[in-house]
């Protein structure tokens, strides 16, 4: 009986090794067939919000930082249309889970309310209360990729600038 036991110890020891190991090396796997060999890449996307009184507009420029574990960094800046400055900064954690599905975190110490107007309820929410999001990639080229968010339906495209 005491085989057993050890012999049922030693096999969920090496499943979970194997599967941290498979999750570390998928993301790593999946960004390289995402974004290609670019190292600390840097993106640009501008958004549309309509209403019934006018157009605003916003952008973003976002730098994916990558680690050696798969547990990949992405820094956001949002330029405000109106004033032309910074709204805010923000950082994420991102994993590639395959070719066509990604997800980030808000990092905790990075909980902000964006003071920008444009933005849209449902990202306001998600701001204030941090989530693991989804997004499904719907297009890639060799510098441009978009993708929308399983969370709010949003559509985003963003050009690799590096």
């Amino acid at each position: 009986m005491n085989n057993i036991v050890k012999n049922m110890l030693g096999l969920y020891f090496l499943g979970a090794i194997g599967l941290i190991s498979y999750l570390l090396c998928s993301s790593e796997y999946f960004l390289n067939k995402v974004i290609g060999d670019r190292a600390d890449s840097i993106a640009f996307s501008q958004s549309f919000y309509y209403n019934k009184e006018n157009v605003e507009y916003n952008r973003e420029v976002y730098s994916i930082l990558r680690s050696f574990w798969g547990v990949h960094s992405m820094e956001s800046t949002i330029l405000d249309s109106k004033q032309g400055e910074i709204a805010c900064n923000r950082s994420f954690t991102i994993r590639f889970l395959n070719d066509y599905l990604f997800s980030i975190r808000m990092k905790k110490d990075n909980r902000i309310q964006i003071p920008s107007p444009v933005e849209e309820l449902t990202k306001i929410h998600l701001n204030e209360y941090p989530r693991e999001e989804f997004f499904q990639i719907i297009k890639k080229a060799p510098k441009l990729i978009c993708y929308a968010s399983l969370t709010t339906s949003e559509i985003s495209c963003a050009k690799f600038v590096k």
